[in-house]
């Protein structure tokens, strides 16, 4: 699916998995304190 994507889109839709792993990940740290 992100090969067919045209550029653009491909960075957005990138950039917002990153940006909700990061989310997921420091909830997962404040958990472990």
């Amino acid at each position: 699916m992100l090969e067919r994507a045209a550029e653009p889109k491909r960075t957005a839709m990138l950039t917002a998995v990153m940006r909700h792993l990061e989310a997921k990940a420091i909830d997962e740290a404040l958990d472990r304190f």
